[in-house]
């Protein structure tokens, strides 16, 4: 995934909304797999799931090293996620192709049957994207990513503020 304005300086120190939203729509399983993309640098949220008993692997090129990013991959190798969680990640990405891109990068390590459960930072909800400074924000209401998750996830439903995509059989 080449991105021309980086995510770097979006990551925030605090529990993303995304678990809690989970925690009431689906539950947090006991002894699955969460895979966080562009989970940013800190461990808010795998210590949370941690409490949960569900693993969580971070991968997120603009804010982990290559050496821990790579070790997630192998871990995926070893064993696909049970979930997939992409928080306010869709809307800092400037182009629909790379939002294409990760969520095929989500389906693809994600087990058949598996969920990704999706966010995004709404912005004003003009639906004009621009630069930042801090990187790039899309401005589009969490509908407006519809099209774009059921390009690749063709079972999905939004709830509220989330979207749930489920990964079709194989």
């Amino acid at each position: 995934m080449t991105q021309a304005i980086t995510s770097a300086r979006t990551c925030q120190k605090h529990q993303p909304a995304v678990l809690r939203m989970v925690d009431k729509i689906d539950w947090w399983i006991f002894g699955t797999t969460n895979l966080d993309i562009g989970g940013g640098k800190y461990e808010v949220q795998t210590e949370w799931l941690k409490e949960r008993g569900v693993r969580n692997l971070v991968y997120d090129p603009f804010n982990r090293s290559d050496a821990h990013n790579v070790w997630v991959l192998a871990e995926l190798l070893i064993q696909r996620a049970d979930t997939v969680t992409l928080s306010n990640l869709l809307n800092v990405l400037e182009t629909d192709s790379l939002r294409s891109e990760v969520l095929c990068f989500a389906r693809d390590h994600l087990l058949p049957g598996g969920k990704c459960y999706i966010t995004v930072y709404e912005g004003d909800k003009s639906w004009e994207g621009k630069r930042t400074s801090r990187g790039w924000q899309e401005n589009r209401p969490i509908e407006g990513y519809g099209l774009i998750v059921q390009g690749i996830f063709p079972t999905y439903k939004r709830r509220g503020k989330i979207i749930v995509a489920t990964k079709e059989d194989e």
